[in-house]
C-alpha cells in the first residue's frame, strides 16, 4: 500500500547558509516498494543512492541575510551533499 498523498509531502532542509521548504518530488525507482507512511517515504528518498532530490514550491531563506525576503522557487534540485538536516512538516 502507498502513502496516499505522497505528492503533498512538505520538508525542511537546512543547509550550512540556507532554510528550504518545499513539496517532496518522489521518484518511485522500485515497483512493490512499501511505502506505507510520509517518513517511510522520506527515509527512502534519502537513502535510496541518488546524489540529488528535488522539491516543488520551495521557499529559500538565507540564514546570512534574514533581512532579506525569501526566494520563491518552483522548482528546485538539491544536492545531498550539502544537506545538514531534513525533516518533515506537519500541515494542519
Amino acid at each position: 500500500m502507498e502513502f496516499e498523498d505522497a505528492e503533498n509531502i512538505k520538508i525542511l532542509i537546512e543547509t550550512a547558509k540556507y532554510v528550504i521548504t518545499g513539496k517532496l518530488v518522489i521518484d518511485y525507482d522500485s515497483k512493490g516498494l512499501d511505502l506505507s507512511c510520509k517518513e517511510s517515504v522520506l527515509l527512502y528518498v534519502l537513502n535510496c543512492g541518488k546524489k540529488f532530490i528535488s522539491l516543488r514550491d520551495c521557499v529559500v531563506e538565507s540564514k546570512e541575510h534574514v533581512e532579506f525576503q525569501p526566494d520563491i522557487i518552483e522548482y528546485f534540485h538539491i544536492n545531498l551533499d550539502i544537506v545538514h538536516t531534513c525533516r518533515l512538516i506537519k500541515e494542519d
